[in-house]
């Protein structure tokens, strides 16, 4: 028989479930030498892939890479001056890796200085499309770093180059991103584009920035192709808003694809032909809403693939994708990114979501009153439509009733009244 008091059992759970939660996280660590002098290299960065796990070795070539998920990563190093190093490793649960690595001094001869004349300018504005992808987040980056960004344009297509990463700010999703460059290839419909990332998240001690930011990170989340992998290997992508279709155009189930992974912590998605996906929830005014529509995007199986637990690719190029979900660097989120809400909850709660004060415009008065209870007021009451009163309107316990029965017209009547008589509550 428990004879533990409630309180109790729901401590202990929280205990245990933070603590598997910690303890499922590894960790790597090591030293950063330059190959041949042995000297230890400062300034190295050091990151895994498309990620926000990053760090840059101290004087004594040391870094730590921290809260590591299981899987299997590429771990890239830089610094200018340096061959930039890429080694793919598997991630083991709570396990602490030490490694010792060594980087070579990249002997190529460097690029002669640009010239940023007219036609580089239109060259960078057609790379921007290629590399960005057309979204409302668009016209919110910052790049930086462009000197020894270098274009070719030959029979309608565009390629890039650069010895240096490029530096792109999100200013809607708060990321601060380094770009490693390693193709760039665009015709005027579609562009292909390989790099290595590292993702730096900014944190604002302004929380309504920091709200927006989490926001707009959660709206590029919901439809994206890693909202459908996670979603779909749970069991939950029809009810998170996607419907599935074969070549025929019929609606199919999508649990009868997916299967045990090769590995503890993957699934296999055993797609034999192409498949059409259309996600249907929309941003309304009322919250998360049908669409009917949706936005399509086709899957086309290339190999084997396999997804993990948080909806990333074993293989990224595993499976084509191209449609909605055919997402372009501006909606560039970290493979570590946790969503902070579920549609679920936004689909249950749209009501209360306009009243919570971190939304990116709250404006009920519930929602008002919160907002600066947080910024530091006290005694805060709200009374919609009644304004510009003397003080006694506000004062004492039936303030609410005195504004209701007394005052017969709303604030903002466009009645021709005298003043006295508006400010209806």
């Amino acid at each position: 028989m428990n004879t533990l008091p409630a309180m109790t059992r729901h401590f202990l759970i929280i205990l245990l479930c933070c603590y598997s939660s910690t303890a499922a996280l590894a960790q790597i660590s090591g030293f950063v030498k330059d190959k041949q002098t042995g000297k230890m290299l400062e300034g190295v960065e050091v990151f895994i892939n498309n990620s926000s796990w990053r760090s840059v070795t101290n004087k004594d070539g040391s870094f730590i890479l921290e809260g590591i998920y299981p899987g299997f990563f590429d771990l890239v190093l830089y610094k200018k001056g340096y061959v930039i190093f890429k080694s793919s490793l598997r991630v083991q649960e709570g396990k602490l890796y030490k490694l010792n690595l060594d980087l070579l001094v990249d002997e190529k001869p460097r690029a002669a200085k640009i010239k940023k004349d007219a036609e580089w300018n239109n060259n960078y504005l057609w790379f921007q499309r290629g590399l960005l992808g057309s979204h409302e987040l668009t016209d919110d980056y910052k790049l930086e770093n462009t000197p020894s960004l270098q274009f070719e344009l030959k029979n309608n297509t565009l390629t890039a180059r650069t010895e240096e990463p490029l530096r792109f700010e999100n200013r809607m999703l708060g990321f601060v991103l380094n770009v490693y460059l390693q193709q760039f290839e665009s015709s005027v419909t579609s562009a292909k584009v390989q790099a290595l990332i590292s993702c730096q998240v900014k944190i604002s001690d302004d929380y309504t920035v920091q709200s927006t930011w989490e926001r707009n990170r959660l709206k590029a989340y919901w439809g994206s192709s890693r909202h459908l992998f996670q979603t779909w290997v749970m069991g939950t992508a029809e009810q998170e808003g996607f419907a599935f279709y074969d070549s025929d155009k019929k609606r199919v189930n999508p649990s009868t694809w997916i299967s045990a992974g090769s590995f503890p912590g993957y699934h296999k998605i055993n797609l034999s032909q192409q498949v059409e996906v259309v996600y249907q929830l929309e941003q309304g005014s009322s919250g998360l809403v049908g669409n009917s529509s949706g936005q399509a995007s086709t899957l086309k199986p290339v190999e084997s693939i396999e997804v993990n637990d948080l909806g990333v690719l074993f293989n990224a190029r595993s499976v084509d994708i191209t449609g909605s979900m055919e997402a372009g660097l501006a909606e560039f989120l970290p493979i570590d990114y946790i969503p902070t809400s579920s549609i679920e909850n936004e689909k249950l709660d749209w009501k209360n979501f306009y009243n919570d004060p971190t939304h990116v415009r709250p404006y009920t008065p519930e929602s008002l009153e919160q907002l600066l209870k947080l910024s530091g007021f006290s005694s805060v009451a709200s009374f919609p439509g009644l304004r510009c009163k003397d003080i006694s309107w506000y004062r004492g316990k039936n303030r609410f009733l005195k504004a209701y029965y007394l005052l017969p017209f709303r604030g903002d009547t466009s009645w021709p009244v005298p003043q006295f008589l508006k400010g209806h509550a």
